[in-house]
């Protein structure tokens, strides 16, 4: 027995089967069978969401030629993500973390349904009740997803892991939005909505074999039942904003995350102005711009895969953050000098590399910030913040966007990417991992699992108590994820 807060807990031993099959090499994350699921489940589901994204805006626009309809339906598939994301983390680390990504993608599918059948003007309040219910159901996704990659794959891959994913979700962006925009154009918004639904379900079937390796026991019976539901939840919620306060390496991924989220918002607000009005660029121009930071994305994902051996998360964080910043400053500076749009193109695919490094470094981090038992509530509550700076970041584009001018409101995201990576490099942050062998933690808080969706509760798997635990503690569940990012 080993002691955690004066409370007697069993120790666990986890199947190291499939860890042990993930030996350091050159892709040594790909030798985990379910690493691979879960990759291959993300590409394919992010392909439908990049294909409904693209298709969706383009046909609200079609549909009622305003473009505060479709600012309205951007906000919506915003705002209820980021209103419940902060509680879905804990459910996320109260319930399976590969149960919740089959149930989220399956609930997604449903969701869609109704796209299926709008073909008027007078039936947009559908494409918003739809959006609404996807960005608020999306919410236990990704914190779902962050968690479980650190169970899947040892500590000295997940830098390299995280650098796979993020190539998958760059030539998700590629394929996905180019075939978002040809369905769109022949079989309107049904055809993107069938494709993205069957993406969903499509991944929920290919993540059904992925084997959790890690569980939390559950606390004594008898201390179950006495906190209400509300209580319950406010208790782990603040459980996990304590948890977040006291990890010096959660507090400064926080910051950076409010940081340059901000800045993001800015960069999507004037992208399109920055192509049209001061690059004199087109339509297509304008699609070029977003996409061709994927192939530099992919090529340089595939660098830091190939290096993270040698590379640490906590190095590669700040010089990722600050070249970033650096070359968009350059992006947004260089027309001063030589307006041509050609440049842009290629400054473009060059930030697609520290980009890359800066994404799998920083959910490398993210993931191992703080314990197992919390990290779905410190995802989601990551998750949150970015969300709510990026919308604040917009809506400041978006009213001084025609007083200040585009060039130096752009320039906000170049400095704070520069400003984050040096506070990152100067605050001295550091990989904080906590080993998944011999460890079990009690949650803060009592939970009534009893009243939980057994459908919901991790399998025995891979997990079983050492000899001479007592029988009330032997009963155990899962505390089993970017994206860096997700559905």
């Amino acid at each position: 027995m080993s002691s955690l807060h004066g409370q007697a807990v069993p120790s666990v031993i986890v199947d190291r089967s499939e860890s042990e099959a993930t030996r350091p090499g050159r892709w040594g994350a790909l030798r985990s069978p379910s690493f691979r699921l879960v990759l291959t489940a993300g590409v394919v589901s992010q392909v439908g969401d990049w294909a409904l994204s693209v298709g969706l805006v383009y046909f609200v626009y079609l549909l009622t030629g305003s473009t505060l309809a479709t600012g309205a339906a951007l906000l919506t598939a915003v705002v209820p993500q980021a209103l419940v994301g902060s509680v879905a983390g804990v459910y996320v680390d109260r319930w399976s973390r590969r149960r919740t990504m089959i149930a989220t993608n399956l609930l997604l599918a449903a969701g869609l349904v109704p796209l299926l059948f709008v073909h008027a003007v007078g039936e947009i309040g559908v494409v918003y009740a739809v959006l609404g219910f996807e960005s608020a159901v999306g919410a236990f996704f990704p914190p779902a997803e962050g968690a479980l990659i650190p169970e899947i794959v040892p500590a000295e891959l997940l830098l390299q892991a995280n650098s796979m994913y993020g190539s998958g979700r760059q030539l998700a962006r590629l394929a996905g939005a180019g075939i978002g925009g040809i369905l769109v154009g022949v079989y309107g918004l049904a055809g993107v909505a069938w494709l993205d639904l069957g993406s969903f379900v499509v991944a929920a079937a290919v993540l059904l074999p992925v084997v959790e390796q890690y569980r939390v026991p559950r606390p004594p019976r008898g201390t179950s039942r006495t906190l209400s539901a509300l209580r319950r939840l406010r208790a782990e919620w603040l459980g996990g904003v304590a948890a977040t306060r006291t990890a010096r390496t959660a507090m400064i991924l926080l910051v950076l995350s409010a940081t340059v989220y901000f800045g993001e918002g800015v960069f999507g607000t004037l992208a399109a102005p920055f192509v049209v009005a001061v690059l004199h660029g087109s339509g297509p121009d304008y699609g070029w711009f977003l996409s061709l930071e994927a192939v530099g994305g992919i090529l340089g994902g595939a660098l830091v895969a190939s290096r993270a051996r040698q590379w640490r998360a906590h190095r590669v964080l700040p010089i990722a953050s600050v070249t970033f910043g650096m070359l968009d400053l350059l992006l947004f500076n260089y027309p001063y000098w030589d307006p041509q749009i050609g440049w842009a193109f290629l400054i473009v695919v060059a930030v697609g590399f520290p980009a890359a490094g800066f994404g799998a470094a920083y959910a490398s981090l993210q993931q191992t910030a703080v314990g197992p038992e919390f990290r779905g509530r410190y995802l989601s509550f990551v998750q949150t913040v970015a969300l709510l700076t990026m919308a604040s970041g917009a809506l400041l584009a978006s009213f001084l966007g025609n007083t200040v001018g585009i060039v130096p409101l752009l320039e906000i995201q170049g400095t704070v990417y520069v400003v984050g990576g040096l506070f990152v490099g100067l605050t001295r942050g550091r990989e904080r991992g906590v080993p998944l062998e011999g460890v079990a933690r009690l949650p803060e808080a009592p939970s009534p699992l009893d009243s939980e969706p057994s459908w919901l509760l991790a399998d025995n798997g891979g997990v079983r108590a050492e000899s001479g635990s007592s029988p009330d503690a032997l009963p155990a569940r899962d505390d089993a994820k970017a994206m860096q990012g997700g559905s």
